[in-house]
């Protein structure tokens, strides 16, 4: 078993560094063979899978706020699952992508329902300067996710 240590942490301060550091763990980690999706009927058991997970993911062009590591934590979830599945607040579909690619890997060959909570330019305010954030219902005092501007 390859054992890398994750200095993620120690690197936050130095970009450069952590994106190199990040980049070849994730693919010195993808060596290994993928998981046994049998074995993972526990929770806990995922964190420790997701690094040795390939799957497609979603296209560059599918815009969204969802990480790697997200995506890849959806993509299992949904393998694991046995039942219909439901999902709340698509945004833009790159969680859907990951939903639906876990459901049809994984056999499963029941249902996906995605809905949208139809924002309006009312749900969305700055937070700070340079960000955004996103409120549900629009009066709402707290944001339910930041994002820069750009």
């Amino acid at each position: 078993m390859l054992n890398l240590p994750n200095l993620k942490s120690a690197l936050r301060n130095h970009p450069r560094w952590f994106r190199l550091y990040d980049t070849f763990r994730r693919s010195a980690l993808r060596l290994l063979p993928a998981p046994d999706y049998r074995q993972l009927h526990d929770l806990a058991a995922v964190p420790a899978a997701l690094p040795r997970v390939c799957f497609q993911r979603p296209a560059v062009s599918v815009e969204g706020w969802l990480s790697d590591d997200e995506a890849t934590a959806l993509y299992v979830l949904a393998r694991m699952t046995a039942g219909s599945s439901m999902e709340i607040g698509a945004w833009l579909g790159r969680s859907t992508i990951c939903l639906a690619r876990g459901l049809i890997d994984g056999g499963n060959p029941t249902s996906l329902l995605s809905c949208e909570l139809a924002p309006t330019p009312e749900n969305f305010r700055e937070t700070k300067p340079g960000w955004v954030g996103f409120f549900y219902p629009a009066n709402h005092l707290v944001s339910m996710g930041d994002c820069p501007v750009w």
